[in-house]
């Protein structure tokens, strides 16, 4: 079970488990932690002892931190007008350098302005961040890469040796980064694109991405505030729309929804999203959507199933239908069910 077959947990087996369960035995519930106020909601539902959270907590780190009060965000936080946020990709992202440069490199990390807030008088273009001494002692050894994240890698010279890290925390710093970056890099692609290049141990060039994603974030924030936040509640309502249904349940290909029975994780997004500078979590399209749109594909079993659940509801969609009608009968009125010509009964 990965990717769009992962499907959703069953918190009420969850809590049948705890209730068969004796007391004394340790339980922890893992799935659909999307945000912080699923965890007390989850406690509450099932009963168990803790909460866990894989995936959710991978795209935001801070999902299991409490939101400050209203008033109280300072840089970190940011909270639109609807009273719903969460914290700032570059001030997550920051952290996560900080973590990095103190417990592996054990290097004080660069000098950085505050992060941006609409209050702010206009300032500067963030400076290129240059290694220190030690981070080019590290380079000297190997160990780190100071070419730029905008540049493609040198060509490999015949006989070069060049040592290449090992260090796990560095070998899953781009996987990672690319989870918690998911909602501003499918909108900046220049910040994809140079995160796409950043090889490992590059940390200068990671610095770099941090500085895009910085000013992604100022610049998304400020189109907020000018346009009272319709910017983003525009942006939320299309793409909604457009991922609703897949195309080929759409009238002539437009995004006219057709069908609003149909089974989709619309209104999951609707529930989490944010605006892309915030961290969230990724909600995956169900399968049924995953398949109608081409990102999954069935195996035989799986197709043979869907081929007679598909005959299966044709097959009763033809079947006609009796009808209700009312008999009066010593002046009562009786409810009679009055089966229609090819109906077979008995």
């Amino acid at each position: 079970m990965k990717g769009h077959k992962t499907g959703l947990a069953d918190w009420k087996m969850i809590k049948w488990l705890r209730e068969q369960i004796p007391k004394e035995v340790v339980m922890f519930a893992n799935g659909n932690i999307l945000g912080r106020e699923d965890i007390d909601h989850c406690l509450g539902e099932t009963g168990v002892d803790g909460v866990m959270s894989a995936e959710g907590n991978l795209y935001d780190p801070a999902i299991f931190a409490t939101p400050p009060p209203i008033g109280q965000e300072g840089r970190e936080y940011w909270r639109g007008r609807d009273g719903k946020g969460g914290y700032r990709m570059d001030a997550v992202f920051r952290r996560y350098m900080d973590i990095l440069y103190r417990y592996v490199l054990e290097v004080p990390g660069p000098e950085r302005k505050p992060l941006y807030l609409p209050s702010d008088p206009e300032s500067d273009i963030i400076p290129k961040v240059e290694p220190g001494p030690k981070q080019e002692n590290e380079r000297k050894r190997g160990v780190l890469d100071v070419d730029s994240g905008d540049a493609p890698p040198k060509k490999k010279q015949k006989g070069e040796k060049k040592e290449k890290t090992q260090n796990p925390n560095f070998l899953a710093m781009q996987p990672h980064l690319f989870h918690l970056l998911r909602a501003l890099v499918s909108k900046h692609h220049n910040v994809r694109d140079a995160l796409a290049k950043c090889r490992s141990g590059d940390i200068v060039a990671f610095e770099n991405v941090l500085q895009m994603v910085e000013v992604a974030c100022k610049e998304g924030i400020k189109e907020y505030e000018a346009t009272d936040g319709k910017s983003w509640e525009e942006e939320l309502a299309r793409d909604i729309r457009i991922n609703a249904v897949p195309q080929s349940e759409t009238k002539n290909g437009s995004d006219e929804i057709v069908d609003e029975r149909y089974e989709s994780s619309v209104e999951t997004v609707k529930a989490c999203k944010r605006p892309w500078w915030i961290v969230q979590p990724y909600v995956r399209p169900l399968p049924k959507e995953a398949y109608a749109n081409g990102a999954l594909t069935l195996g035989k079993k799986d197709k043979r199933k869907l081929e007679m659940e598909e005959k299966k509801e044709k097959k009763d969609s033809v079947i006609p239908k009796g009808h209700v009608e009312i008999e009066t009968s010593a002046g009562k009125g009786e409810k009679v069910e009055v089966a229609k010509e090819g109906l077979v009964c008995g």
